[in-house]
């Protein structure tokens, strides 16, 4: 496990957050896990993919929520509309046409944890108030 994850676990420790158990991915990053309930009735997992190099972070919300084919352009816009206002974050729309929020970030074994951590509460209070945005370009 790379020591930028290690110290991740330890600041969500001492945060009270709760993580499912860290793993190894194919490509050998330590992926660490943490379940989120919306506050719109959503669940959702915001993972830490920690790089092998320890330089770096790929955080991400797969499957946010999702759109169809007859709504696409309506979702386009509204994650463009997200896009603009939060600076943290982007929203994406991916070939399955789930909306998945994504950030990277550099990171060293001394800082991964602290600005995790940050990047974890701006993830859930951006997520927070992006959810109702997307759901009024799906349910118009």
């Amino acid at each position: 496990m790379q020591s930028t994850a290690r110290d991740f676990i330890r600041a969500c420790d001492r945060e009270g957050i709760k993580y499912k158990d860290p793993r190894t991915t194919e490509s050998g990053k330590t992926a660490v896990t943490l379940g989120v309930n919306g506050s719109h009735g959503n669940s959702y997992n915001v993972g830490f993919y920690f790089d092998k190099n320890e330089t770096g972070v790929a955080i991400r919300v797969y499957q946010f929520t999702a759109c169809k084919e007859s709504n696409y352009a309506k979702m386009l816009l509204a994650c463009n509309e997200l896009n603009n206002k939060y600076r943290w974050v982007k929203f994406v729309i991916d070939d399955d046409l789930d909306i998945n929020i994504e950030a990277d970030c550099v990171v060293s074994p001394t800082t991964a944890g602290t600005v995790c951590v940050e990047m974890f509460y701006h993830f859930m209070g951006i997520a927070k108030e992006a959810y109702p945005v997307l759901m009024k370009a799906v349910w118009g």
